[in-house]
C-alpha cells in the first residue's frame, strides 16, 4: 500500500497531537488533568501539528515542496526531543522518579518522527514505503 505525502502528514499530526495532549494533561503523579509543567510539550506539538496539517493540505494541492518541508520537520522533531529524552532518562536513572512521563512523551515523540521521517525519505528518492 502506497501512501501518499499528505496521509503520512496527516497521521504524523494526527499522533503528535495525542502525545502533546499526554504531556499537557497527565501527570507524573498517574493525575489526569491540567499539567502546567507538561505546557511546553503541548505548545510543541501542537506548533508542529499544524505544520504538519498545513504541509498535508498543500502537498493535496499539488505542490511538491512540502514532502521536502515535512522532512525538515520531522528531522527537527527527532532532534530537539531525542536530546531533550537523553537528559530526562539521565536525571530518572539518577533518581529523580518524576521523569518518567517525561522519558515516556520524548520517546514516543522521536519513534513517530523517525517513522515519518524514514517514510517521507523513501518517498524523496522514489522507493517503497515500508
Amino acid at each position: 500500500m502506497k501512501r501518499s505525502v499528505a496521509t503520512i502528514l496527516y497521521s504524523f499530526a494526527a499522533m503528535l497531537l495525542v502525545l502533546g495532549l499526554v504531556s499537557g494533561f497527565y501527570s507524573h503523579d498517574h493525575v489526569l488533568g491540567w499539567n502546567p509543567k507538561g505546557k511546553s510539550g503541548l505548545m510543541v506539538c501542537g506548533i508542529s501539528a499544524a505544520l504538519a496539517v498545513l504541509f498535508g493540505w498543500l502537498s493535496d494541492k499539488g505542490k511538491h515542496w512540502p514532502l521536502y518541508a515535512g522532512l525538515a520537520l520531522s528531522f527537527l522533531t527527532i532532534a530537539m526531543p531525542g536530546s531533550r529524552f537523553f537528559i530526562a532518562g539521565r536525571a530518572y536513572s539518577g533518581g529523580d522518579s518524576t521523569k518518567w512521563l517525561s522519558m515516556v512523551v520524548l520517546g514516543c515523540t522521536v519513534l513517530v518522527a523517525l517513522r515519518t521521517f524514514v517514510s517521507l525519505s523513501l518517498l524523496a528518492r522514489g522507493g517503497k514505503q515500508p
